[in-house]
C-alpha cells in the first residue's frame, strides 16, 4: 500500500515558529475539541475527528464497542461520528452529535439511555425526544441536555429519586426527557453529578437534587426537587462543577469556589474537615477553565496546567504519593501543555501535548495503558498517531505513522524490524529501518518498506523474499533489494513473494509457485523455483501503475488495462479456464476479463476484483465465488466479470483469503468469507453482497491478508478486525474480532498534517540577544525557512516555486505586500531566504501570508499565530 501524500514533520525547538496549512482539497468539517472523560472504572476520549474511544470496565457495555468485555487499551465506540462533545457517568456515556442529537450507551437501568432499550446497550442508541442539543451532561444514572430551542431549555432523564430530574413530583426514574420549567430564565450551562445537578442562569447558580452534605445550600432540606438559588452565587458564575457530595463552580474571573463535603480537603482551600455550608474560595484564584470531580478529589485545568486536590489514597492526585492534599497540587508532568483534564472514581486523565495520560488505580484496565498496575503519577495511554499507510500479513502488521514505521504481531523472523526476533502484541518502532518510509508491504515472515533510496527488507529470506541476491535470513538488520527500485511508487506482497512497480515496469521476487513471478516458466517449480532479486516481468514494457499479489496469481494495472498471470483454476487470471496443464497456469502476463478502464486491483484465493471507471468507482470480480467473494449476491463462481452489488465511488480495494473490502469516501464495505470476522460487521456470517464495516467513517488506506483487515484513519490511528491469533490486530491480545478495534487505542488528533493538507513550517528568527537580527536603519531583515513536500505524482518543477510573495498583516489589519527570493534546497522544496520589512513594523503584531504564484498545487497559506516584532 502507498500513501497518497508525503508529509513533513519537525520536532526541533526553535525560537519562533509560524505554522501554516496548505489546502489541497475541499475543506473538511469543523473539528471537535479533543477531550478525555473519566468515570468510576472506565474512561473515554473524544477525537478531533468526532469519534470516541473508551477503555476499562465494560460489564455494562459502557465502552460502546459492541461487547461487554473489559479492555485495558482503548477500543472504538461503534456508530459514533461527528461527535462534538462527550461525557461519562457510572452507568454509561453519551456523545453530543453535530446535528443536535444525543447518543448514549451502557446501562439503561432507570431509563438512563433515554430509550426503551433493554437493561444494557453495548452500542450507542439515539435518545428519543432530544433535538437541537448544545450540551449533554451525565451523572451516575441521570442525564441532562441543554437545548438551543427554546434557547436555554434543560431536559433531564434517568434516575430521579433524589430530585435530580429537577421537576415537580419527580418520578423515581424515566426514559422520557423531562423539561425543567422552574429555572426562572434560559440556562447557559449545565452539569450533572451523581445525585444533584446545577445550571447557570443569568450568571446565577441554581441547583436541584440531594442536599445531605449541604452541597446545594445551607438548609435542613435534604432534597430539592426543583432548582433553587445557591446562597452567595447570584451573579458571576461561569461554569458549574457539582461532585458526588460536593459542589464547585468556576467564576467569570477564572477563580474556583467549592462547598459541601470536605473530609479530604475537596474545597481546595488548604484546610480539610467538616462540611462547608457556603461557597469557599479555592486557592486557585484565576485562570481556571474546567473542573472535574472524583469520589473525594477534584482536578482543574488552569491555563495549560493541571491541578488536583483532595483525597489521594490511590494516587489519584498524580503527584507520586498517596498523601491527601487540601491545596491544589500539580500532577507530575502536567505543568504545561495540558488541554483537557477530568476525574472520576479514583482515577484521572489528561491530554498533555496531544498525548493522553492517566493515573490512579488500574482495575479493569481503567488507565488504558495495557496493564493492570496502579499508577501514582501520569502514564501515557499508548497510541499510534499520524498513520498514513498500513499493511497486514498473516502474522503481523505495520503502519507508517508520523513518518516512522511501527509494527506489531509475530516477530520470530525479525519481521517487526526491531533488530531482534521478539513478538509484540502492540505496535513497536521498527528501528532497524532508517529514513522516512513512503510505503510498506508485509508477508508472513518478512517486511519490505519503500524509501527514497530504494526498497529495504528484513526477516526471512530463504526463498529470496529479501530480494538481495541471497537466500539468507536477515532478522536483525535491513538489506537493500537489488536493483534498488528507488522510484517504486507501489509495492505489494503475499505468501513468499513481493512485487513492486518502478518506472512503468513490474518487478517481482521470491517463490515462483504457480508461475507468480511471471517469467514464462516455473509451473509447480518445474523450471524456476524462485528469484532472489527483483526481476522485471516480461511482456510489460511500460504503463504499469499498480500491482496486487494474490496467493496463487498476480495482477497489474497497465495503461488502464488489467494484466494477470499465475494459477487460473477458476478463471481468475484471464476470464477462462482453458489453459492447458494439470493445474491451469498463465505463465506470462495476459489481458484479463477487465480489459480497459481499470483503476485498481486486488487478488485473493482464486478471485480477482478491480475498481473500474464504468460505472465510476464500481467494482467487477471474476473467479471463485463459493464464499460470496464475487459480491454479486451469488455463491457461484464466474470466469467472466460480474458487478459487485451496490458499490460505486470506490477508491481502493483490499483482499484477504476469500473476502474483499472496498474503501468508499472514508467508509469500508466488505464481502465474502467471514469466519474470523473479517467483514467487520459484528457477525461471523459470510455475505455475498457488501456489508458496512462498523464504526469506520474516516479511513484513508486499507489492507488485508490471512483473515485480517486493517484501516488507517484520517485521525492518524489504525483499526483492525478479523483474525488476531498472532496479535496482528495490535490490541494487546490474541483474539478474533468481528468489529474494528483501534490499534493501541486512540488517536485524538489528526495526523500531522491532515490528509487533505500539507503542513508548512516557516521559521522566523526575529531576535538575537534581545535585538532584531540584521536590523538596518530602514529595514528589518527576517530570515525564513519554508519546507514543502509535494503530493505523490506531482511534478517537483511545478510544485516548487521560485519568487514568493509575502503579505504581512499588522494588528491594525493593514497589509504590506513584499517579495522575497527563496533558493530551493533538495528534492522536497526546502527554501531559505530573507524578507525585508519596513522599520515601522517594529513593535507591531503581524501575521504572514505566503503566496507562490504559478504553483499548480498551492496558492497561499497563512500563519496561525500572531507575532510581535520587538
Amino acid at each position: 500500500m502507498m500513501p497518497t501524500m508525503v508529509f513533513v514533520r519537525s520536532f526541533k525547538s526553535i525560537a519562533l515558529t509560524v505554522l501554516v496549512m496548505l489546502s489541497l482539497g475541499a475543506a473538511s468539517a469543523a473539528a471537535a475539541t479533543p477531550s478525555v472523560k473519566v468515570a468510576l472504572d472506565y474512561a473515554c476520549a473524544l477525537s478531533e475527528a468526532g469519534t470516541v474511544s473508551c477503555w476499562g470496565s465494560n460489564f455494562r457495555g459502557q465502552l460502546g464497542d459492541g461487547t461487554r468485555t473489559d479492555s485495558s487499551v482503548p477500543v472504538a465506540v461503534q456508530n459514533v461520528a461527528n461527535a462534538t462533545q462527550l461525557d461519562v457517568g457510572m452507568y454509561g456515556a453519551c456523545a453530543l452529535i453535530a446535528d443536535g442529537t444525543v447518543k448514549c450507551w451502557g446501562s439503561n437501568e432507570y431509563g438512563a439511555l433515554g430509550s426503551a432499550a433493554s437493561y444494557a446497550t453495548v452500542t450507542p442508541t439515539t435518545v428519543t425526544g432530544i433535538s437541537g442539543a448544545v450540551k449533554v451532561s451525565v451523572g451516575e444514572a441521570t442525564i441532562c441536555a441543554l437545548l438551543a430551542s427554546p434557547a436555554g431549555t434543560v431536559k433531564c432523564w434517568g434516575y430521579g429519586s433524589s430530585g435530580q430530574l429537577g421537576v415537580v413530583a419527580p418520578p423515581s426514574s424515566t426514559s422520557t426527557p423531562q423539561t425543567i420549567t422552574t429555572l426562572g430564565g434560559p440556562a447557559t450551562d449545565i452539569a450533572v453529578a451523581d445525585f444533584h445537578a446545577c445550571a447557570v442562569v443569568a450568571g446565577a447558580l441554581k441547583c436541584w437534587g440531594a442536599n445531605y452534605s449541604k452541597q446545594i445550600q445551607d438548609s435542613a432540606t435534604l432534597q430539592f426537587d426543583t432548582p433553587v438559588l445557591v446562597n452567595g452565587l447570584s451573579s458571576g458564575v461561569a461554569q458549574p462543577a457539582p461532585g458526588i457530595n460536593h459542589t464547585c463552580v468556576i467564576m467569570t474571573t477564572g477563580a474556583i469556589k467549592c462547598w459541601g463535603a470536605n473530609f479530604s480537603g475537596q474545597d481546595g482551600t488548604g484546610l480539610s474537615g467538616n462540611n462547608t455550608t457556603s461557597p469557599q474560595n479555592n486557592l486557585i484564584t484565576s485562570g481556571a477553565s474546567f473542573v472535574g470531580y472524583g469520589e473525594d478529589f477534584h482536578c482543574a485545568l488552569v491555563g495549560d496546567v493541571g491541578k488536583c486536590w483532595g483525597g489521594n489514597a490511590y494516587g489519584q492526585l498524580g503527584d507520586g504519593t498517596t498523601d491527601s492534599r487540601p491545596a491544589p497540587t500539580i500532577p507530575i508532568g502536567l505543568g504545561s501543555g495540558v488541554t483537557s483534564i477530568d476525574a472520576g472514581g479514583s482515577n484521572a486523565c489528561a491530554i498533555v501535548s496531544k498525548v493522553v495520560k492517566c493515573w490512579g488505580p488500574n482495575e479493569s484496565g481503567a488507565l488504558g495503558n495495557g496493564t493492570s498496575s496502579n499508577q501514582h503519577s501520569p502514564v501515557d495511554v499508548p497510541n499510534v498517531t499520524g498513520a498514513t499507510d498500513v499493511d497486514v500479513s498473516t502474522s503481523h502488521a505495520c503502519a507508517i505513522a508520523s513518518s516512522a514505521l511501527k509494527c506489531w504481531g509475530s516477530g520470530g523472523s525479525g519481521q517487526l524490524g526491531t533488530g531482534n526476533t521478539s513478538s509484540a502484541p502492540t505496535p513497536v518502532a521498527a528501528t532497524a529501518f532508517t529514513g522516512t518510509p513512503t510505503g510498506v508491504a508485509t508477508i508472513a515472515s518478512t517486511t519490505c518498506a519503500v524509501f527514497a533510496a530504494g526498497i529495504k527488507c528484513i526477516g526471512n529470506g530463504t526463498d529470496g523474499e529479501l530480494g538481495n541476491n541471497s537466500t539468507s535470513n536477515s532478522p536483525t538488520t535491513t538489506v537493500n533489494t537489488s536493483p534498488a527500485l528507488a522510484a517504486a511508487p507501489r509495492i505489494d506482497g503475499r505468501g513468499d513473494m513481493f512485487c513492486a512497480v518502478d518506472g512503468g515496469l513490474v518487478y517481482c521476487w521470491g517463490t515462483n509457485a504457480d508461475s507468480r513471478l511471471g517469467q514464462g516458466a516455473g509451473q509447480n517449480f518445474a523450471t524456476l523455483a524462485m528469484l532472489d532479486n527483483p526481476t522485471a516481468v516480461p511482456g510489460i514494457a511500460s504503463g504499469a501503475t499498480s500491482v496486487a499479489v494474490g496467493y496463487r496469481h498476480v495482477c497489474a494495472v497497465v495503461s488502464g488495462a488489467l494484466h494477470c498471470w499465475g494459477r487460473n483454476s477458476n478463471g481468475e487470471v484471464n476470464g477462462n479456464t482453458s489453459t492447458t496443464g494439470e493445474i491451469p497456469v498463465q505463465q506470462t502476463p495476459g489481458v484479463s476479463g477487465v480489459s480497459s478502464g481499470t483503476r485498481a486491483v486486488a487478488a485473493a484465493y482464486g478471485t480477482t476484483c478491480a475498481i473500474v471507471t464504468s460505472p465510476s468507482g464500481g467494482v467487477k470480480c471474476f473467479g471463485a465465488g463459493g464464499s460470496g467473494q464475487l459480491g454479486n449476491g451469488s455463491l457461484a463462481s464466474s470466469a467472466t466479470e460480474v458487478n459487485v452489488t451496490g458499490i460505486s465511488g470506490a477508491t481502493q480495494l483490499a483482499a484477504s483469503d476469500s473476502s474483499f473490502c472496498a474503501l468508499i469516501a472514508g467508509a469500508v464495505k466488505c464481502w465474502g468469507w467471514n469466519s474470523a470476522g473479517e467483514l467487520g460487521d459484528g457477525t461471523n456470517a459470510k455475505s455475498s453482497t457488501p456489508v458496512s464495516v462498523l464504526g469506520i467513517t474516516n479511513a484513508t488506506d486499507i489492507s488485508g491478508q490471512g483473515g485480517t483487515f486493517c484501516a488507517a484513519l484520517s485521525t492518524g490511528g489504525v483499526k483492525c478486525w478479523g483474525n488476531g491469533t498472532t496479535n496482528q490486530l495490535g490490541i494487546g491480545s490474541a483474539i478474533f474480532s468481528a468489529t474494528p478495534s483501534a490499534v493501541l487505542g486512540l488517536s485524538l488528533f489528526p495526523p500531522d498534517p491532515l490528509p487533505t493538507y500539507v503542513k508548512q513550517k516557516i521559521k522566523a528568527t526575529l531576535k538575537l540577544n534581545g535585538k532584531i537580527k540584521k536590523s538596518g536603519k530602514k529595514l528589518i531583515k527576517v530570515p525564513l525557512k519554508l519546507f514543502y513536500v509535494a503530493p505523490v505524482g506531482s511534478s517537483a518543477a511545478t510544485v516548487c516555486g521560485g519568487t514568493t510573495t509575502i503579505s504581512v498583516k499588522t494588528s491594525k489589519k493593514k497589509t504590506t505586500k513584499l517579495k522575497a527570493k527563496f533558493k530551493r534546497k533538495g528534492a522536497n522544496c526546502s527554501y531559505s531566504g530573507t524578507i525585508k520589512l519596513p522599520k515601522s513594523f517594529r513593535g507591531k503584531k503581524i501575521k504572514f501570508t505566503v503566496s507562490m504564484p504559478g504553483n499548480a498545487d498551492v496558492f497561499k497559506y497563512k500563519s496561525t499565530k500572531t507575532l510581535k516584532l520587538k
